[in-house]
C-alpha cells in the first residue's frame, strides 16, 4: 500500500529488562538484519548460538504479519477520508452549503466511522471552517504542517506518523487529504483527520498472549510504541 511501513519487533520479556545495548542488538536480529548495531558510535557484532533460524523466521514472520495488518489498516482510513472528500457540501460551491451544514456533514461520518478522534476541514491557508472531535476543538491556523502543504502542493492525500504527538505525547496518526472542487478538480479546501493509537495498538493484540513484547518501528527507525 501507499502507507508507511512499519515493522513489529518481536523480543523475550526478559530481554527488555536488560541493557539498551542488548535491546538494540535484538532488534537487529528480528529484523533479519546484518547482525550489526551501532550504538554510541561504536559497532557490536552479535553473534549467539542460542539463537535458531527457527526463532528468528518466527519472528521475521509475526513482524511480516503485523506489518501488513496495520498497512492495510493505515490505507482503509486514508480512503475513508477521501470519500469524506468527495462529500458535494464539501466539494462543491454551487450548492452554496453553509459552514453549519458542513459541520453537520462531518459530524454524521464521524458518527459512522468511528476510528477517528479529530476531523478538520480547513480552507487551503489552514483556517478551521468545521470539525468534529472528541476534544477540544481546534483554534488557530493549521497552515504550517509540513504535510499539510505537501498535500495541498501535491493534490493527493500524505500520512503524518504513525508518530507520537509533539503536543499530546500520544501515539496517533493523521492523514491529510484535499478537497477538489466538484467540476474543475481544483484543490478548495483540506481535511484533517486523525487516528488515535488506540486504534493501532488492537492490531497486535494476537500477540499479547505469545510471551514475547514488540515494538513498533516506522521506516526511518523511529521506535514510538510497544507491549511495555
Amino acid at each position: 500500500g501507499n502507507a508507511t511501513k512499519l515493522t513489529m519487533l518481536n523480543a523475550s520479556k526478559s530481554s527488555l529488562r536488560q541493557t539498551l545495548r542488548y535491546k538494540a542488538a535484538m532488534l537487529a536480529i528480528a529484523l533479519g538484519t546484518l547482525p550489526v548495531v551501532l550504538t554510541s558510535s561504536v559497532a557490536y557484532t552479535i553473534a549467539s548460538k542460542t539463537i535458531t533460524n527457527q526463532i528468528i523466521t518466527e519472528q521475521t514472520l509475526r513482524a511480516q504479519v503485523a506489518s501488513t495488518g496495520i498497512d492495510q489498516f493505515l490505507v482503509g482510513r486514508k480512503r475513508d477520508v477521501e470519500a469524506l472528500a468527495l462529500n458535494p457540501l464539501l466539494s462543491d460551491p454551487s450548492l452554496q452549503a453553509t459552514p453549519q451544514q458542513q459541520e453537520a456533514a462531518i459530524a454524521a461520518f464521524f458518527s459512522t466511522v468511528q476510528y477517528f478522534d479529530s476531523i478538520i476541514f480547513f480552507d487551503v491557508q489552514g483556517n478551521p471552517i468545521a470539525q468534529a472531535t472528541t476534544g477540544k476543538k481546534f483554534e488557530g491556523n493549521y497552515g504550517d504542517r509540513s504535510y499539510f502543504q505537501e498535500s495541498l502542493r501535491s493534490g493527493k492525500p500524505t500520512m503524518n506518523g504513525p508518530g507520537i504527538s509533539s503536543s499530546s505525547g500520544k501515539l496517533r496518526v493523521e492523514f491529510a487529504v484535499p478537497v477538489k472542487h466538484a467540476q474543475t478538480g481544483e484543490t478548495i479546501a483540506m481535511i484533517r483527520a486523525r487516528v488515535p493509537g488506540e486504534h493501532i495498538n488492537f492490531l497486535f493484540e494476537g500477540l499479547e498472549g505469545t510471551g514475547d513484547g514488540w515494538y513498533l518501528v516506522n521506516e526511518k527507525g523511529s521506535l514510538f510504541a510497544g507491549s511495555n
